[in-house]
C-alpha cells in the first residue's frame, strides 16, 4: 500500500503494453489465418473486377437500347417507374437520368428479363 505514484504509474503502463502486445500478435496471427486461407482456396480479385467490368459494358448497351416510341406527356408513370429502375440499378440520382424515348419490347425475350432470371439463379 506504500507504493509511490511513480511505480503505480509504471507498473500500469506495462500492463497497458503487455495487452496491446497481445492484442496485435492475435491481430497478426487472424491475418496469417486469413490470408492462408484464401490462397489455399484459390481466390482471385481479377475476377471480380473482369466481372464488374462486363457488367458495367452490360448496363451501357440496356440504356442504349431503351430508346424509342412512347409519348411521354400521357405516360408520366411509366417513364418515373422506368426512371426509378434505372436509377436504382445504376447507382446514379435520379436528377442524372434523361429518357428521351421509351420502345416497348417483347417480354418473353427481354434483356431485364433474362438478367432477372440469372441473378435469381446465382443468388
Amino acid at each position: 500500500m506504500n507504493e509511490s505514484i511513480a511505480s503505480k504509474f509504471a507498473s500500469s503502463l506495462n500492463v497497458s503494453f503487455v495487452a496491446m502486445i497481445i492484442v496485435f500478435s492475435i491481430l497478426i496471427i487472424l491475418w496469417l489465418v486469413i490470408r492462408s486461407q484464401s490462397f489455399l482456396l484459390g481466390v482471385r480479385k481479377d475476377s471480380n473486377e473482369e466481372k464488374s467490368e462486363s457488367l458495367n459494358v452490360a448496363k451501357e448497351e440496356k440504356i442504349e437500347e431503351v430508346v424509342e416510341v412512347i409519348d411521354m406527356s400521357k405516360e408520366y408513370e411509366i417513364v418515373a417507374a422506368i426512371i426509378a429502375a434505372l436509377s436504382a440499378d445504376l447507382d446514379v440520382p435520379a436528377s442524372g437520368l434523361n429518357i428521351k424515348s421509351i420502345k416497348r419490347v417483347n417480354t418473353l425475350s427481354s434483356n431485364w428479363q433474362k438478367t432477372s432470371i440469372g441473378e435469381k439463379l446465382n443468388n
